[in-house]
């Protein structure tokens, strides 16, 4: 049994290069995309044997996806999990393979939500996950650059034989600065530069805070 010294707050630090995403994209275009994501954090705990115990737990996702007129979204992920121990809701050091659908419900006159479901199944254990996901996001252009603020909330059903998770809630609060390539070309479909930071929390008991930065690329 581990006891975990830093208990309330932890910092996640979060690369995520991406070209594309279901919340960046404004118009009813086909798109493809793909992207990388690294999580890296620092946690102490005490051992059974009472030894302090350093780590940097880090979980990686490499993803394949499309999105249809804007609001079909299909996603593939490889995720590379390198500790049992660690704050992700993955409960061995793992390959792990999932796929995501998402619906965007878009042009709505205050706010945008998005609805989807997962699945995810580990390569060399005997586990498996699915999870429903909601969504709400919307476009701020009071700024020079469009700011996306987002909030998801997704809940898992964990199926594994040797250990004890059933089910996860994890809640993620966030924004992103959209930074448009061309600015000034009259064309609509332009590339966007985004950077972003997220507030996530599995528990309401730890917190970690993400950045993001990547890349959108609708097809022309």
């Amino acid at each position: 049994m581990f006891k975990i010294k830093n208990k309330y707050l932890l910092f996640l630090l979060c690369f995520n290069a991406v070209l594309g995403s279901g919340v960046l994209s404004d118009l009813d275009n086909f798109s493809l995309y793909s992207s990388y994501s690294l999580f890296s954090y620092k946690e102490d705990f005490i051992s059974e044997s009472l030894e302090l115990v350093n780590t940097r737990p880090h979980y990686s996702n490499i993803s394949i996806g499309l999105i249809y007129n804007g609001k079909y979204e299909l996603r593939f992920n490889h995720i590379n999990n390198s500790s049992p121990n660690n704050i992700y809701s993955l409960p061995f050091k793992d390959e792990f393979i999932s796929v995501n659908i998402n619906y965007h419900i878009k042009k709505l006159d205050y706010i945008d939500f998005k609805i989807g479901l997962s699945t995810m199944e580990a390569i060399n254990n005997q586990y498996s996950s699915s999870a429903f996901l909601f969504g709400s996001y919307k476009d701020i252009n009071y700024f020079n650059n469009p700011v996306v603020i987002y909030f998801d909330y997704k809940n898992s059903t964990h199926s594994c034989l040797t250990c004890d998770l059933v089910e996860t809630s994890n809640f993620s609060f966030g924004g992103k600065v959209k930074l448009y390539v061309d600015k000034l070309d009259n064309n609509e479909l332009k590339d966007i530069l985004f950077l972003g930071l997220t507030l996530n929390t599995n528990d309401f008991n730890r917190y970690y805070f993400g950045v993001n930065s990547g890349l959108f690329i609708p097809i022309k």
